[in-house]
Parts: structure tokens; C-alpha cells; sequence
């Protein structure tokens, strides 16, 4: 799924991309970006929803220009509820 990808390659806070670790690490958020989205969320709230899971699920701070790059990716997608 793109935007699995895009949190993966793009946003990765935790780092796991580079390690080769597990590549599904982000799929739980994968939920809640996608109703953004299909919501019609802009570019600031999509940095909002990925600084909270950070924060609230993650208890980090992660970089707020990963956040942004990958935000800018995630809302270039076409997505759209069926």
C-alpha cells in the first residue's frame, strides 16, 4: 500500500527503513492517515496526525521535516472513499 510506503521510507521516526527491520512497523497507523486523507485533510493536518502518533503512540519527538516530506507525499495520493 502506498501510503504504508510513504510512512516507511519517507517518515520512519523510529528508524526501522534503515535497520531492515520489521516492514510493517507503521501499517497500524496506516487506519488513520487514509481517513485524513479521504477526508480531505491539508498538508498541516497530516503533520499534525503523524506528530501525535509520535508522540502519543511513540513517546517521541521525531523530525518535524520527515514529518512535513512525508505529509506533502501522503496528500499527492489519489485517494478516494469507494
Amino acid at each position: 500500500m502506498a501510503i504504508d510506503a510513504i510512512l516507511l521510507q519517507d517518515w520512519d521516526p523510529i528508524g526501522v527503513n534503515q535497520a531492515g527491520a520489521r516492514r510493517d512497523e507503521y501499517t497500524a497507523y496506516v487506519g488513520p492517515i487514509y481517513r485524513a486523507l479521504a477526508s480531505g485533510a491539508s498538508e498541516q493536518d497530516i503533520v499534525a496526525v503523524l506528530r501525535e502518533i509520535e508522540t502519543d503512540s511513540m513517546g517521541i519527538s521525531g523530525s518535524g521535516s520527515r514529518r512535513s516530506a512525508a505529509a506533502r507525499k501522503l496528500r499527492a495520493l489519489d485517494i478516494r472513499l469507494g
